[in-house]
């Protein structure tokens, strides 16, 4: 999916009402998924070893996504757990395997730290937590229990999506955060994950 068409799509799916705006925003992150996973399958890991325009390796990269994702999952988290407002709002942070959190103070220094943590690990392992942490992003939302229309709605309201161009949309910030997690599937790197294909 290119870029206009994505955010043509996350701009009309904003506009509905909150139940159709769950199955429709499902929906598009099923065929971000299908998309970007089917990418992270097809590098290999010569192609993970490719310096990409910025300096980091397709494996960086991908290792980039993994982060992120979790950074999401947490903040989807705290949304469970009732919070209006989920840390993410406010500050970038992470938590690592040993359950330490580390916060950053902006998007670049965070990305900077996780492109150092993925320098040397084996692309064997990054292509299959990738995998799996944006299987276990989408199932939050599959899965009727867990994050529902009334859940994102519950949360404080946010004018912090940004479509190219100049528009905001201002929506419960639960919304937002769904968006911004399938919009870093869908459009950021694009070009650097197809570098690490075969071929």
């Amino acid at each position: 999916m290119n870029k206009e068409d994505f955010y043509q799509k996350i701009v009309s799916i904003s506009e509905l009402p909150a139940s159709k705006r769950h199955s429709s925003l499902l929906d598009l992150h099923h065929r971000v998924y299908n998309d970007y996973s089917e990418v992270i399958r097809q590098i290999t890991p010569q192609g993970a070893t490719r310096v990409c325009p910025d300096g980091r390796t397709v494996a960086q990269i991908v290792g980039h996504f993994i982060e992120w994702d979790k950074v999401f999952i947490i903040a989807f988290g705290e949304i469970l757990a009732g919070v209006k407002w989920p840390r993410l709002m406010t500050h970038v942070f992470n938590i690592d395997p040993d359950g330490d959190v580390r916060e950053f103070g902006s998007v670049d220094e965070g990305n900077a730290y996780f492109a150092r943590v993925y320098v040397d690990r084996k692309w064997e392992g990054i292509q299959t937590s990738a995998l799996d942490v944006a299987a276990t992003q989408l199932q939050l939302f599959e899965d009727p229990a867990l994050l529902t229309a009334d859940r994102l709605e519950a949360t404080k309201r946010s004018a912090r999506f940004m479509i190219p161009g100049g528009t905001t949309l201002s929506m419960p910030c639960g919304w937002n955060l769904w968006m911004w997690a399938i919009e870093h599937e869908a459009v950021e790197h694009k070009a650097d994950l197809l570098m690490g294909r075969s071929g």
